[in-house]
């Protein structure tokens, strides 16, 4: 029975402002849990958008054709000048 009369002797106005506290701690928990996970979804989205830049980046690579730039173009139109030179002076 001691119990009881230590249940009866609380204010209700102490166990509404225990609650109200209560409620306040809940929401504030669940707003870092959100925020958390919204952290989380920023970096993996972050993340995967460089992975998958950097592999069509790396197809790209793989396929393309070369000899394609300008810089490569003329350097090859160069040496290959070179050699005709070079073969014709031989012969």
């Amino acid at each position: 029975m001691p119990a009881l009369r230590r249940l009866m002797a609380i204010d209700p106005q102490q166990l509404t402002l225990n609650f109200t506290v209560l409620d306040e701690w809940i929401e504030f928990e669940w707003r870092l849990i959100s925020m958390r996970y919204s952290i989380m979804l920023q970096l993996v989205t972050i993340i995967t958008i460089i992975l998958v830049s950097a592999a069509g980046w790396f197809a790209w690579l793989q396929n393309r054709q070369p000899g394609t730039g300008a810089l490569e173009s003329s350097v090859n139109r160069e040496m290959q000048r070179e050699t005709e030179e070079t073969r014709s002076k031989i012969t």
